[in-house]
């Protein structure tokens, strides 16, 4: 503000309005003002009507800032639109003020008889801007060691100097391996580095790493690399997507199992492993010609939500099912037919697997079903190749426009429909392969049957696979985030990524542990078998963590917030339900994200 105390209006008086009035003027038109942008650009300045302006170069140059004067009160206000350089990075919030000469006030007076008279003052060091610093945070990523990218939060200001040219850098510290008796073993091979583009179009910045280091935890084994990338995204999140993962498999084939003893009839069971070693059970049963797709799910049952699969003796009257469960409807869904099941071929009436003559479903093709009493997520079959194949190509008098048909029974009650196998396999001297794999596409397999509609075909056997996942130690990695704005101020922050390993002796597969006082976001990765999860510090204060549900974006989930636990139940689409226990606090609907 700019003070008239000094003036004298005479023996006349003060006029009686406007007797004082305030402008501001310039020392010289296109002074600098001492001030340059972060380019170092001078900014010059320029009386425009009742404001100076300061211009960066020149007169036709950009307004950086401009300054006003109240013409009653003297009071100065400023207005900025473009950064200006503040020399002290060591402080973000120095401040630059204008050349005192630079810049005046002049102040006007008018006495009683219409007298005037003015004088000027400088008064650029009463304009001040005050650097804003940039201010930079990183939450932590939750998570376990899948190969779904898994997320974290980060947050970025620049103010008002705007981001300088390196943009966002992030450097990773090192990791430690968390040992199953959680002691802790500091990692020492290790690499980071961005990658281009990096910013990329979408303002993206793009990292990948690797580490080195007994994550088998067996000391006779090599080393194991795994390799992984960063993103942080312009919404505020970023993904840690690890390249190798840690999922192993688990499969079991029809070739190593043993019938169950029994007169030969439409319905087996196959021990896999021999007994007394049994660890899974599959039920085979051939189906009646014209039997309805529902009418088969209903004797196949389902793996999850208190549901069942039907055994051999079920399905055959000489063993009541479940209490609560409708009774099984056979008649006219299982054929009276054989299901003749071998290493030399599975069909019905005998080993070799066939249609009835003509290319569409119908009539008296032979039909079975196949139901593992374990959820699955890909079926392979075997094709033998040395009775010619599966023709799907060749004409149908060499023995071609063969027709084998399968249709996914799901866990969750759905279907695939019914899939034409339409690829040549096993046809001698064409290097053909001899299997073909049935993928859920990421919902689990309950049963499959297949159907041969023309043609024949010799299926040996057929292998299920699971997918687990199964780190055995937990993965703790250490990363600091840092930014410079456009005059070299800058901001840091570190965080961690801590993937946990699958739980030893506990009800629960992982225990998902989160930091006091922190920004922690929890991944639960709903494609995998595992179920139960167990997070513990999640933060309910002003900044809340996340619960971030990973993979089935069609999920749906509630909260019970009734105990001294939240317990979230998600029913996945796939029909598998996960339950994850959040100690101590009670969670709101927006505390969980599907992703």
């Amino acid at each position: 503000m700019v003070d008239p105390a000094g003036s004298s209006f005479g023996v006349d008086g003060q006029a009686a309005s406007g007797a004082t009035t305030f402008s501001l003027a310039v020392s010289t038109a296109g002074v600098s003002s001492g001030l340059t942008t972060n380019a170092g650009t001078s900014i010059l300045l320029f009386k425009e009507g009742d404001l100076v302006i300061g211009r960066i170069g020149s007169s036709s140059g950009a307004a950086a800032f401009a300054v006003a004067i109240n013409a009653s009160t003297g009071v100065l206000s400023m207005a900025q639109y473009s950064a200006v350089k503040h020399a002290n990075t060591s402080d973000p919030n120095d401040q630059v003020s204008v050349d005192n000469s630079a810049l005046l006030a002049v102040v006007n007076v008018k006495d009683g008889d219409g007298d005037t008279n003015s004088a000027s003052v400088a008064i650029g060091n009463q304009v001040r801007i005050l650097d804003d610093g940039p201010a930079l945070a990183f939450g932590n990523l939750i998570g376990t060691g899948t190969i779904t990218p898994q997320l974290g939060a980060w947050s970025m200001a620049p103010g008002v100097d705007q981001l300088g040219a390196n943009g966002l850098d992030i450097a990773m510290t090192g990791f430690q391996l968390v040992k199953p008796d959680n002691t802790t073993v500091n990692g020492v091979t290790f690499s980071f580095e961005e990658t281009a583009p990096s910013p990329d179009a979408s303002g993206n910045y793009h990292f990948s790493g690797s580490i080195t280091a007994d994550l088998d935890n067996n000391p006779s084994t090599p080393d194991i690399t795994e390799h992984f990338t960063m993103t942080a995204f312009t919404n505020g999140t970023y993904n840690i997507d690890l390249v190798e993962g840690f999922q192993s498999s688990v499969t079991f084939s029809t070739a190593s199992g043993q019938l169950k003893a029994g007169s030969p009839d439409p319905v087996k069971t196959l021990l896999i492993p021999p007994p007394p070693a049994t660890t899974v059970e599959v039920v085979f049963f051939s189906v009646a010609p014209g039997a309805s797709t529902a009418s088969v799910q209903a004797l196949v049952g389902s793996d999850v939500g208190g549901a069942y699969d039907p055994t051999e003796e079920m399905l055959q009257g000489t063993a009541a099912v479940p209490p609560g469960k409708p009774p099984l409807v056979t008649a006219g869904v299982i054929d009276t037919r054989e299901v003749v099941v071998s290493t030399s071929g599975i069909g019905v009436d005998n080993n070799v697997f066939q249609g009835d003559g003509v290319a569409g479903i119908g009539g008296t093709d032979e039909s079975f079903v196949v139901n593992p009493t374990t959820q699955v997520t890909s079926v392979k079959v075997n094709i033998d190749n040395s009775v010619g194949g599966y023709n799907f190509t060749g004409a149908a008098q060499q023995g071609g426009q063969e027709r084998l048909f399968y249709n996914i029974l799901f866990v969750d009650g759905t279907t695939s429909g019914t899939v034409l196998v339409t690829q040549d396999l096993g046809l001698a001297n064409k290097g053909q392969p001899t299997s073909f794999t049935i993928n859920g596409g990421g919902k689990l397999i309950d049963a499959i049957q297949f159907t041969m509609a023309f043609g024949d075909v010799k299926i040996p056997s057929i292998e299920f696979t699971t997918e687990t996942q199964n780190l055995v130690n937990g993965i703790r990695l250490a990363f600091t985030a840092g930014i410079a704005d456009g005059d070299g101020d800058s901001a840091s922050s570190s965080f961690v990524a801590n993937l946990s390993a699958n739980a030893l002796n506990s009800t629960f597969d992982y225990i998902l542990n989160g930091a006091a006082s922190a920004l922690d976001w929890f991944n639960v990765d709903l494609t995998l078998s595992q179920t139960k999860y167990q997070v513990n510090g999640f933060d309910v204060g002003t900044s809340r963590d996340k619960l971030v549900l990973l993979g089935n974006a069609g999920a749906t989930f509630g909260i019970d917030n009734t105990g001294a636990d939240a317990i979230v139940t998600v029913n996945e689409t796939g029909g598998q339900t996960t339950t994850i226990t959040v100690v101590g606090v009670d969670l709101l609907n927006t505390d969980v994200a599907l992703v």
